[in-house]
């Protein structure tokens, strides 16, 4: 296979089924995260992992966080490995079981209080807001100041 750093696309660069031909891009599964990732010889690979083989020589040491947080934007400089909690630091959006739908944001009777991860591990409280909005705001200059992985 060949992959295209600019772009992060791959292809394939000979013919590895009637239906794949040399040069065609290669169709890329997604799994439950979203990641995309092809089969090679019956076993699943993930496209970003394959990237920085492909380029570096050598599999990743810890996880490639996409910078963007697009999992699909395979780029080469959009991909860099870091450890799980510089990934988890790099988080761009509310988990889906979070009811407000803002990052370290959730509701207290009327109020809505921000909560962040410290460098412990502990959650550091940042304060109850009448506003979401403002709740919102007070978390992400917080995660700018205290997660090295944050790229918001």
């Amino acid at each position: 296979m060949h992959y295209e750093p600019e772009t992060g696309v791959f292809t394939w660069t000979k013919t590895v089924a009637r239906n794949v031909k040399a040069g065609a891009k290669i169709d890329p599964l997604r799994n439950h995260g979203h990641y995309v990732q092809t089969m090679i010889r019956k076993k699943p690979y993930y496209l970003h992992r394959l990237a920085w083989l492909y380029m570096y020589g050598v599999w990743p040491q810890g996880m490639i966080d996409h910078i963007d947080g697009n999992k699909c934007n395979n780029a080469l400089a959009n991909l860099r490995d870091v450890s799980r909690s510089v990934n988890g630091q790099n988080q761009k959006e509310a988990m889906s079981r979070n009811k407000i739908g803002l990052l370290g944001v959730s509701q207290v009777g009327a109020r809505y209080r921000a909560l962040i991860a410290g460098c412990d591990g502990k959650q550091i409280y940042l304060g109850t807001f009448d506003d979401p909005q403002k709740a919102s705001a007070v978390y992400i200059n917080a995660k700018r100041q205290l997660h090295a992985g944050c790229t918001i």
